[in-house]
């Protein structure tokens, strides 16, 4: 909507400068209001198609042109009269100027005040969204370019109307600790949030969690392989981009409960160390309530991500799946991403742990497509959350507790199918 409002605004400025440059059509009764230096005279237009007006000591002429515009005849001047406020006839120092037209004898100085208010803001409109663009510019400039690693003998899902985003937080051991897929469909409006669980098994071996284990395997070929989503672009960012990310907004508020918050100081302690600030419990739940909101720094943010049990049995998907959820929507939010765009250094210093394959103008094309069904997209998120994949699998532990899930190809593919093509939850 913003971007739609800005070209208009645009062709708008445009339409009216040329409208402001041409020649003023001749119309009985019309008053031309004009200044010679500190003379002003405004003669009106008669419906004989010539008017005299005496000004700095010379008779001018005002005439119905063949073209049906205004000529103007004063001294060695004799030229079509013109829209453009300012635009000076005749010869010498001063010059005859039209300061404007009006079908009443009024100096038309309010109407060219609001016409500048006006043009002053849409200077300011542009400006802002060129600072904006600038912005993005310059932090996927710093960030590292990477390429789209397709699998070569994956049968993904070919749609044009469709574009996939591969994003993923990694950790310190370039495992992804996070991995989603934004999905945008131009041909039904809408944007799907995937999260694809790591621990589904991929077709090469081992977990998609730990891919950083298996030589030469790529996130984005193993997506591909393991559910036939085709990814168009890529945005990867480490731990400590996603902590800067956050950091750049003033940090974020989240809702969580007391056994959560205990969970987050106790992976800040084996993460950091003293180099963080633990979440003051005893204070922030001191009353009755369970959950509380909460406003975190990017190390807690985060930690919260990673908190996968707040009792003596690990948490299911939907309750992991949920918590990133939070802190994803925490960060989406309007208010949010403004800031994020009008931040300090910091937010250019997050590309620093960002690999992407996307470029300012994949993103302004992507934000032009979409505009129009975001925010609806926004309001679905934050009541419903993301959708996770595989929706059906097979789950197994190994002695050490390590989960696989163990998907069944043909039905995950007639899932994706469904979610990303025809708008189902599965």
């Amino acid at each position: 909507m913003i971007w739609t409002l800005f070209f208009a605004l645009v062709i708008l400025l445009i339409l009216g400068t040329l409208l402001w440059a041409r020649g003023i059509r001749y119309r009985k009764g019309l008053h031309i209001h004009m200044k010679l230096g500190d003379s002003e005279v405004t003669p009106v237009l008669s419906e004989s198609g010539h008017t005299m007006f005496d000004i700095g000591g010379k008779t001018g002429m005002l005439l119905r042109g063949e073209n049906g515009v205004v000529q103007i005849s004063y001294g060695d001047s004799d030229e079509d009269l013109r829209w453009l406020r300012g635009y000076r006839y005749g010869e010498g120092a001063p010059k005859l100027r039209v300061v404007g037209t009006t079908m009443t004898n009024r100096m038309p100085y309010r109407r060219f005040m609001i016409l500048m208010i006006a043009a002053l803001l849409v200077a300011a409109f542009i400006g802002f969204g060129i600072f904006r663009i600038t912005r993005v510019g310059k932090l996927l400039g710093r960030a590292l370019t990477s390429e789209v690693q397709h699998s070569a003998s994956a049968d993904v899902i070919e749609d044009k109307d469709i574009t996939s985003i591969l994003i993923a937080v990694t950790g310190e051991d370039g495992a992804p600790d996070m991995i989603k897929t934004a999905v945008f469909n131009k041909r039904s409006k809408s944007v799907k949030l995937l999260t694809l669980l790591g621990d589904t098994q991929v077709s090469h071996g081992g977990r998609l969690c730990r891919l950083a284990e298996v030589p030469g395997q790529e996130l984005s070929a193993a997506v591909e392989d393991t559910f036939s989503i085709k990814v168009d672009e890529t945005l990867i960012l480490d731990d400590k981009a996603f902590v800067k990310v956050i950091d750049s907004l003033g940090g974020v508020t989240v809702e969580m409960s007391k056994a959560e918050a205990e969970q987050v100081n106790t992976i800040l302690t084996a993460r950091y160390g003293e180099d963080c600030t633990l979440l003051d419990t005893a204070r922030l739940f001191s009353g009755k309530e369970e959950n509380r909101k909460v406003r975190c720094d990017g190390k807690q943010a985060y930690c919260l991500t990673a908190v996968t049990s707040t009792g003596a049995k690990p948490d299911n998907d939907y309750v992991r799946t949920e918590r990133e959820d939070r802190v994803i929507n925490a960060v989406a939010t309007r208010r949010s991403l403004s800031k994020l765009l009008l931040s300090t250094s910091r937010f250019s210093e997050a590309a620093d742990g960002t690999a992407t394959s996307l470029s300012t103008g994949d993103l302004l094309k992507l934000g032009f497509d979409t505009a129009s069904y975001w925010r609806d997209y926004r309001d679905s998120y934050r009541s419903a959350g993301s959708i996770r994949l595989p929706v059906t699998c097979q789950e197994l532990y190994s002695t050490d507790g390590t989960r696989t899930l163990y998907t069944y190809p043909a039905q995950l593919r007639q899932a994706v199918i469904r979610i990303i093509c025809y708008d189902m939850k599965g």
